[in-house]
């Protein structure tokens, strides 16, 4: 039942999207601050800290857009898609933008602002997961969940491995390390539209006839 349920396969491809560009941003992107926009190793981790508090103003945030867009609405289906699709584009064209700024210190505020969206979209997946989950919710939390270790285990090696590569073949600098944003906007994008077609109003499991009367 739960392998067959469309709902469950999407939800774990918007957490794989997710994990994808957080890791990157958290444990990468000082490495990037230093190699490709030349600042110094005490500068990059500074400005790398931006990110983790990107990540916690979306989740603080997250939770009041989502109730809000609820509000506004009145669909749940509608809704949690909208802040579900609405933070991975965000956070896709954050992505894209940091790259054609010249300032480290901007481009660090638009990834920052890239995991926000992030973020906000993942409060929205935490509510939907419960709203389909029903009396599995425990379990159900576990395997959607762990759906995102591909995401985040592959962001990484993605990462470092293309600069790499690119660094055989004569790149350097910034034209080393930006190609691998354009990829990581790319998979926010498949995000979001994941999310257009998740389906919050329909449960994995029917509720049961004695719940159903309730």
């Amino acid at each position: 039942l739960v392998l067959t349920n469309r709902n469950v396969w999407l939800l774990g491809a918007a957490m794989n999207a997710g994990a994808f560009g957080f890791y990157m941003c958290v444990f990468s992107f000082p490495r990037y601050l230093e190699e490709a926009r030349g600042v110094m190793l005490t500068g990059a981790g500074s400005l790398a800290s931006t990110i983790q508090l990107g990540g916690a103003a979306g989740c603080l945030a997250g939770g009041f857009i989502g109730n809000w867009v609820l509000l506004l609405v009145r669909s749940r289906r509608m809704a949690r898609s909208i802040v579900g699709a609405g933070g991975f584009g965000a956070a896709a064209c954050c992505m894209t933008l940091s790259v054609y700024c010249n300032s480290a210190i901007a481009a660090t505020l638009l990834v920052a602002g890239a995991i926000f969206f992030g973020q906000v979209q993942l409060t929205s997946w935490w509510a939907v997961t419960s709203e389909i989950s029903g009396e599995h919710q425990a379990a159900m939390f576990g395997l959607m969940n762990s759906m995102g270790a591909f995401g985040a285990a592959l962001s990484n090696l993605f990462f470092n491995g293309l600069s790499t590569w690119l660094g055989s073949h004569g790149y350097t600098g910034r034209a080393q390390w930006e190609p691998a944003f354009y990829v990581y906007s790319g998979i926010y994008v498949l995000g979001a539209i994941c999310w257009l077609l998740v389906d919050a109003s329909r449960p994995i499991q029917p509720p049961r006839a004695s719940q159903a009367s309730l």
